[in-house]
């Protein structure tokens, strides 16, 4: 059984800021081009006989355009009321919805052993690193051997680099390591908690996955993980 560590942002406070309906993630923050380098890598994964596990559909941008489609199965988890999601007016017929509970990083509701393939964008930033290794763990356990993954994490080395103007008042990070872990675990900055390749190869190292690989696009302010079982 894996431990659920009841730390990071609460169902309430992530509703709080991001609302009811889901956010949309439109690529506005990142180069034009990203977009079509993720979809490129995720297209390799199509697959219309296999199962897909959704972390963090939100508004479902990912799931109606490119998962749904290209997938014979999707299971589509978040914290969202399911009354009030926009995924679920007039959703795809071969998607399903898991509302997740308080701080739930277990994929709960999913069966193990169930799915070929999980993707993830835009989520993985905003969880403590204790609940990043709860949910890579429960990752392994639902995935069918030989099933594969893509994840976005949020690389703050990389944040500094191409979009400094997220910092403008925390220059200090990059050089105070105990500020550092605090936003690892127990302070949210601007939203997020820090990753970076350092902490995001720990928790890799300290799960079952024993195939992981950073496929991350040149010039991308994130981190795209690839993963196998």
């Amino acid at each position: 059984m894996i431990e659920n560590k009841l730390s990071g942002l609460s169902k309430q406070e992530f509703i709080g800021a991001w609302g009811t309906t889901g956010f949309i993630e439109d690529f506005s923050a990142y180069k034009a081009e990203h977009k079509d380098q993720i979809i490129s890598e995720l297209s390799k994964h199509y697959n219309s006989e296999s199962s897909c596990l959704e972390i963090g559909c939100g508004s479902g941008m990912w799931t109606r355009e490119f998962l749904a489609p290209n997938f014979g199965r999707v299971v589509a988890l978040d914290i969202l009321p399911r009354e009030t999601i926009n995924l679920l007016k007039d959703p795809p017929i071969n998607v399903k919805y898991i509302e997740l509970g308080d701080r739930d990083y277990n994929c709960t509701g999913v069966e193990d052993n169930s799915v070929d393939f999980v993707f993830s964008f835009g989520v993985f930033c905003h969880f403590p690193n204790s609940g990043l290794q709860t949910y890579i763990n429960s990752i392994y356990d639902k995935l069918k051997p030989g099933g594969t993954g893509l994840i976005m994490f949020a690389d703050f080395h990389r944040h500094f680099k191409y979009s400094s103007r997220h910092f403008d008042n925390e220059k200090s990070l990059m050089s105070d390591c105990d500020l550092q872990d605090k936003y690892r675990e127990t302070e949210v900055f601007g939203g997020w908690y820090w990753n970076d390749m350092e902490t995001i190869g720990k928790i890799f190292r300290n799960s079952p996955f024993n195939l992981y690989q950073d496929i991350t696009p040149d010039g991308f302010r994130d981190c795209l993980m690839f993963l196998s079982k």
